[in-house]
């Protein structure tokens, strides 16, 4: 009987380290995560500030691609590795 029991604590006790660095991996991402909220929220706003009260579409296109590096699909984007 006092065999069981000590088998059961320490399994309990290596089940619970685990799922506490589970937790912890997980507390992390979410923070990242937050830390990526945040980015893009003050990157949004100053996208908002910078393209003013009108949403010309050339405009937001030009600032997504110098900002984000977004590109339209099927389009090809050469990088001057030489600098």
């Amino acid at each position: 009987m006092r065999v069981t029991v000590a088998v059961f604590i320490v399994y309990a006790l290596v089940s619970l380290t685990v799922l506490q660095a589970k937790i912890n991996r997980q507390r992390e991402v979410s923070r990242q995560l937050s830390e990526q909220i945040a980015e893009q929220m003050v990157l949004g706003a100053g996208l908002r500030e910078a393209t003013g009260s009108e949403l010309d579409p050339a405009a937001i296109a030009r600032l997504a691609r110098e900002k984000l590096g977004y590109v339209f699909p099927g389009e090809v984007v050469l990088v001057d590795v030489s600098k």
